[in-house]
């Protein structure tokens, strides 16, 4: 029977802190959610060890579909976005397990990722300018957008846990030829 398990915890955790501090950083800043997510897509990709030319042209697409989000809203613009931001992701993982000599990621979970990263930006645009509302009563207003910013890449980096799930034979279980 095979086994699911979490691959690279380390790769993700500092994805979902990158993505975090990026949204943070710029929500906090005084942005939006479009830029919010802008910032999660550049610190992830600064940051990432893919080549410099995917990296600049993930942060691109991502930067170019925030700036159209932005100035021309559409009910669509933050499902694409998620999906974008997923699509990120899963290059950088990709760009990973080739380095790597392992077997690459599943059509599955990219689509899977990249439908996670949809509803995750979609909720992210219509539940977070509620929660930066709520908290900027207690807190000033550029914490609680920073707060919120973080939530956003925190969700984003949620969004990515299909790319690092894995399915394998359990070597207990290899080995007893099951």
């Amino acid at each position: 029977m095979d086994d699911f398990r979490f691959d690279d915890h380390p790769g993700f955790q500092r994805g979902a802190l990158l993505a975090a501090a990026g949204g943070a950083a710029l929500l906090a800043a005084g942005g939006s959610i479009p830029l919010a997510m802008a910032g999660s897509a550049a610190a992830v990709t600064l940051a990432a060890s893919a080549p410099w030319r995917w990296r600049i042209l993930a942060a691109c697409a991502c930067a170019a579909g925030a700036f159209a989000w932005q100035l021309a809203p559409r009910p669509w613009s933050a499902p694409a976005c998620g999906a974008m931001l997923a699509l990120l992701f899963a290059a950088v993982k990709a760009d990973a397990l080739m380095r790597e000599d392992s077997s690459p990621l599943s059509p599955a979970a990219v689509a899977l990722a990249a439908l996670s990263g949809s509803a995750a930006l979609w909720a992210a645009a219509a539940l977070l300018p509620a929660l930066v509302a709520a908290l900027a009563t207690a807190v000033p207003s550029s914490i609680a957008a920073g707060v919120s910013g973080g939530v956003l890449g925190i969700w984003m980096a949620f969004a990515a846990v299909p790319l690092h799930l894995r399915i394998g034979r359990s070597p207990a279980r290899s080995e007893l030829g099951a």
